[in-house]
């Protein structure tokens, strides 16, 4: 519940008084981890995660794995985590965004590409992996593509500004009074 409330402090004091009750508890300890990567102490999450016992056979903590070694910067361990993760879960479609997203970031486009494809062929209604999908395809000067991604992650979620500014870098929109900016905000008047 704190980590929902974003109280990460308070949940990590929480969870470390489970953690001394409640040995190896999967749940406790990618919680645990998850706080502690939200306050910036991807070291502390790792130390918890890579002693857990249920690593081998759980997507979650190697997941969880993932983020802190790329909240470190250690992009080839986050994709071995990420990598194992989707083995034990390959019907995730988040993994397979977010692997995309690493191997962009590693420079490796064609392996990108075939995970943001794969992710979008397990959900193509998933407003994140629209997203990435875009700024793949925006960052390969596709913008006309991106935009339609982009327009489609807007539509299913409206109030994600993140979104527009995205549009706005890409199409240099200088105006706010756009109908596609002004449109799905009537609900908010």
């Amino acid at each position: 519940m704190f980590i929902k409330l974003q109280k990460h402090s308070e949940a990590c004091s929480v969870l470390s008084t489970a953690r001394s009750h409640i040995k190896n508890s999967e749940l406790v300890e990618l919680n645990y981890a998850i706080a502690q990567n939200n306050l910036s102490r991807p070291t502390e999450a790792l130390a918890s995660l890579l002693r857990c016992p249920q690593l081998k056979n759980s997507w979650r903590l190697n997941n969880a794995v993932s983020v802190s070694y790329k909240l470190l910067n250690r992009l080839d361990e986050a994709i071995e985590y990420l990598e194992r993760a989707i083995k034990l879960a390959p019907e995730n479609a988040g993994l397979h965004s977010n692997l995309g997203v690493l191997l962009l970031r590693c420079g490796d486009i064609e392996s990108a590409d075939k995970s943001l494809k794969t992710a979008l062929s397990l959900d193509n209604k998933n407003p994140e992996i629209l997203t990435n999908y875009a700024i793949f395809l925006g960052q390969a000067n596709q913008i006309e593509n991106a935009n339609a991604y982009l327009r489609q992650a807007i539509s299913m979620n409206p109030r994600n500004l993140e979104l527009y500014r995205i549009f706005g870098l890409w199409n240099k929109v200088s105006s706010t009074n756009d109908a596609f900016f002004t449109e799905p905000y009537r609900d908010w008047e």
